[in-house]
């Protein structure tokens, strides 16, 4: 499977599992059970059963640029460069959140961020859901006009690859 940095690979906003947290209690013990796997829970009730996920948890639902990352839309997004820049919905709870513990909006944080997606789409399509852990730096607002942006770095910055082949939406 071709890393996700690479250009010819997308993904397909059809699974809007995309967390950002700001801790990571067990970076090591990602990878759910066979019996986890066959008891039919939504993948990211899995993780956090499985793998010790704690801290503060906030759903992105829209990329930079206006795109919305969301389970309704279909298309493709390229992955640019080696980074990408995802950014919450300030009309939500998520981003009052965010305000919350930054409301200056002057503070940039480090933390992690989750996202799980209906496999690479390369020559053929991948059939698997794949998860990956990677560390990311928050930007919030600076006076709430706009979308506090989070960053991720794609490559060798990404903390653990999870590929769960037998994994029901």
């Amino acid at each position: 499977m071709p890393e996700i940095a690479d250009a010819t690979a997308f993904f397909q906003p059809t699974v809007s599992e995309i967390v950002w947290m700001e801790d990571i209690a067990d970076k090591v013990n990602l990878v759910p059970t066979a019996a986890e796997i066959a008891s039919g829970l939504r993948l990211m009730n899995e993780l956090y059963d499985v793998t010790g996920f704690t801290g503060e948890q906030s759903w992105i639902t829209r990329r930079n640029g206006g795109s919305r990352v969301d389970g309704q839309l279909a298309g493709k997004y390229t992955l640019a460069a080696s980074s990408i820049t995802f950014t919450m919905d300030k009309e939500g709870t998520d981003a009052a959140a965010e305000f919350a513990v930054d409301p200056e909006g002057d503070e940039a944080l480090e933390g992690y961020l989750l996202y799980a997606i209906r496999g690479l789409v390369t020559a053929r399509p991948a059939k698997t859901f794949h998860c990956e852990v990677a560390p990311a730096i928050d930007v919030p607002s600076w006076d709430g006009s706009d979308y506090p942006r989070i960053t991720i770095p794609f490559g060798i910055h990404k903390v653990k690859d999870i590929v769960i082949p037998t994994l029901t939406p």
